[in-house]
Order: structure tokens, then C-alpha cells, then sequence
């Protein structure tokens, strides 16, 4: 799941597209009501931006 995800944020090439993706899936975690596993890669993707950004 967190791979998946930090494929498809890799994926986008322009920061103002990285970013929507990013305001996404944090009023996603926030406002939705994703299943344990959805909510722990999305709590590691949103609050440990390194591990993202480290794969560039």
C-alpha cells in the first residue's frame, strides 16, 4: 500500500501536482475512514515526508 503510494506521488512530476496529490490523501486519512492498513501507510507517507522524498 505505501508503495503504491509513493509510486503515484513519484509519478508526479510538478510540485503544485505532487502537492494536491499530498492535500489529498491527508483529508483523506483526516475526513474519510480508511481501513488500518490504508491508515498506517498514509500516516507513514503523510508524517515522515523523507522516506518520500528520499526515493527521488
Amino acid at each position: 500500500m505505501l508503495a503504491r503510494i509513493q509510486e503515484e506521488y513519484i509519478a508526479l512530476e510538478e510540485h503544485v501536482r505532487r502537492r494536491a496529490y499530498f492535500m489529498e490523501k491527508r483529508n483523506y486519512y483526516n475526513e474519510g475512514n480508511p481501513e488500518d492498513v490504508t491508515r498506517a501507510a498514509l500516516f507513514i507517507f503523510l508524517c515522515v515526508p523523507a522516506i518520500t522524498v528520499s526515493i527521488l
